[in-house]
C-alpha cells in the first residue's frame, strides 16, 4: 500500500504500461526472494514461516522499495543481488531474530502488530543498507 501511494508502484503506474510494469516489479521481487529463501518460502504457511506471514510480507515491501530506489532494481537478478546480504541473518522458520544485542526474539514470536512489523522492517532494511555501505567502502579501497 505504501508503494502504491508513495513509492515504486505509484511511479510505475504513471508510465505507459503502468499496471503491467507494477505487477512485473512485484513479481520479480518476490521471485528473487523465493529463489534466495526457497526453503523458507516453498510449501510454507504463515504458521511455519514468517517469510509468508503478513509481518514478513509487509516488511519485504520496504526492502523492495529500498532496492528499487537505491539500486534501480527491477529485474529478478537485480533484486537477488541486493538480497544476498540477508542470507544467514534471518530467522524466517527457526532460530531467533537478532534485532539488537538485547532484543533477541524467537522466530515465531514476530506477530502482525505495528510494533513487530516495524522491528522486522527496520532490521531488514538496516541489513540491506549496511551491506551496500560495506560494499561501497570495499570498492573504494580497491580503487585506491
Amino acid at each position: 500500500m505504501q508503494s502504491a501511494s508513495d513509492g515504486a508502484i505509484r511511479e510505475l503506474k504513471r508510465g505507459e504500461d503502468g499496471e503491467n510494469s507494477a505487477f512485473e516489479l512485484i513479481s520479480n521481487f518476490y521471485r528473487a526472494f523465493r529463489e534466495a529463501f526457497h526453503d523458507e518460502w516453498d510449501d510454507q504457511t504463515p504458521r511455519t514461516s514468517r517469510l509468508v506471514h503478513s509481518a514478513g510480507i509487509v516488511a519485504l515491501g520496504y526492502v523492495m522499495e529500498l532496492l528499487y530506489a537505491r539500486d534501480k532494481a527491477k529485474e529478478t537478478s537485480e533484486f537477488l543481488a541486493g538480497l544476498t546480504c540477508l542470507l544467514g541473518k534471518t530467522a524466517w522458520t527457526r532460530g531467533a531474530w537478532h534485532f539488537s544485542e538485547i532484543d533477541i526474539t524467537p522466530w515465531n514470536e514476530v506477530q502482525n502488530t505495528g510494533r513487530d512489523i516495524r522491528k522486522l522492517t527496520d532490521h531488514l532494511v538496516r541489513l540491506v543498507r549496511n551491506d551496500r555501505s560495506i560494499r561501497l567502502r570495499h570498492q573504494q579501497r580497491q580503487k585506491a
